[in-house]
């Protein structure tokens, strides 16, 4: 009997702590929805408010953004520029299905609708003329959510619909029944025209971007810059231009685009992260090297011109040059300098072609601005004879 009440009592515990530690789904998505035309007033709910949610993962959202933008791209379409009143729309709208623990694009408070998710937008996002949104929980990637929705005919289709041409993310964790919430929000301005930088990707390592210009059909001239720059000429409007250069310093940079037909114009820009700088050293000699004959006192050659260039690009480069302790025999026409028209010239100290033999050394060459520019060390020999047994005499060549 004992042994029975055992077992019953066994079978029981188990079964409490198999239900309560049941996970909830991890691939949740909610149906997609989308309006091509303004709400009518009246779906104003009361307690609609608009509240700035702080990103707790940026690099979430905007990864989100970019995989959309790369989902667009495979098929031609124009990338989405992001935009923060919808990521603000987003983040708000994460963040209260996980507080109030529900999963749905209307708003809910204790259970109670109070506003519908267009509304609920519009709040953040107005004067749209086009507007949509995905949500999404339990995901635990970005990459994980838009394969998710890519995998949902509804939410694939918001995120390949040409009409629009901005998009927020939201995205909030640590709370409700599937502790993962994600928003994707979609919009059009009809008299807002974005300019879009490498699909909106948060970085790029080398300067030459591809951009992207919504306007076709309603400007017919165009003039960019770089940061606050000259502007470029104007010149017939393009939706694309590949191989746009931005100056090769390392940290963030704005395109700007001027847009007109006629009298009529307006402007926009999107920014990116340049992670490397411009400034690697060129046209320098890989090693230098003298020969002395002390029975003519003739040096071949007299000395040798280096003048450092930049090879990644027109940026001028600020360089310091220096020898190595053990290379006191060199001497320095000048120490410093600026790319491209500065040069130095290096020759041996008399001192040192005294003695029959060869003295190595080492001449370093550092770009100083920018700063973290790159360096080059050059090996020079020295070798000194008392008479050449033979001489060859090449002819100059120029390239």
């Amino acid at each position: 009997m004992k042994r029975t009440l055992l077992l019953l009592l066994s079978l029981v515990l188990w079964f409490m702590l198999a239900t309560a530690q049941t996970p909830p789904p991890d691939k949740v998505i909610g149906e997609a929805v989308n309006l091509d035309t303004p709400p009518p007033s009246e779906l104003l709910f009361t307690g609609c408010t608009r509240v700035n949610v702080a990103p707790m993962n940026d690099s979430y959202e905007q990864r989100v953004v970019e995989l959309t933008n790369i989902e667009r791209n495979k098929l031609g379409i124009p990338p989405l520029k992001r935009n923060t009143d919808l990521d603000y729309a987003g983040r708000y709208h994460s963040k209260d299905m996980m507080d109030e623990n529900y999963f749905n694009h209307d708003s809910y408070d204790g259970g109670t609708l109070v506003c519908s998710w267009s509304s609920r937008i519009s709040n953040f996002y107005s004067g749209w003329s086009a507007l949509g949104e995905n949500i999404a929980a339990g995901f635990a990637s970005p990459e994980a959510v838009v394969e998710g929705w890519m995998n949902s005919e509804g939410h694939r289709a918001n995120i390949l619909n040409s009409n629009y041409r901005e998009i927020g993310v939201g995205y909030t964790y640590g709370g409700g029944y599937y502790y993962r919430y994600w928003t994707q929000d979609f919009g059009k301005r009809s008299n807002v025209y974005p300019i879009v930088i490498n699909l909106e990707a948060a970085q790029t390592d080398f300067p030459d971007v591809n951009l992207y210009i919504y306007g076709k059909g309603t400007w017919n001239e165009m003039r960019l810059r770089n940061d606050s720059g000259t502007w470029t000429a104007w010149m017939p409007f393009q939706e694309r231009l590949n191989g746009w250069s931005l100056p090769w310093t390392a940290g963030t940079h704005t395109v700007s685009v001027e847009l007109r037909n006629g009298s009529t114009s307006t402007s926009a820009s999107d920014t990116i992260y340049l992670t490397t700088n411009g400034s690697r050293l060129g046209n320098l000699p890989d090693s230098i090297a003298f020969v002395y004959e002390k029975s003519t006192g003739k040096l071949y050659p007299d000395s040798v011109s280096v003048q450092p260039t930049n090879s990644l690009g027109s940026a001028p480069l600020t360089w310091s040059a220096s020898t190595s302790p053990s290379s006191n025999f060199l001497q320095l026409s000048r120490t410093s300098g600026t790319t491209p028209g500065d040069t130095m010239l290096v020759t041996p100290h008399s001192a040192t072609l005294q003695n029959v033999g060869t003295t190595q050394g080492t001449l370093s060459i550092t770009v100083t601005n920018p700063p973290e520019g790159s360096s080059k060390s050059i090996p020079v020999r020295i070798t000194v004879v008392n008479s050449l047994t033979y001489r060859v005499f090449l002819p100059a060549v120029i390239r």
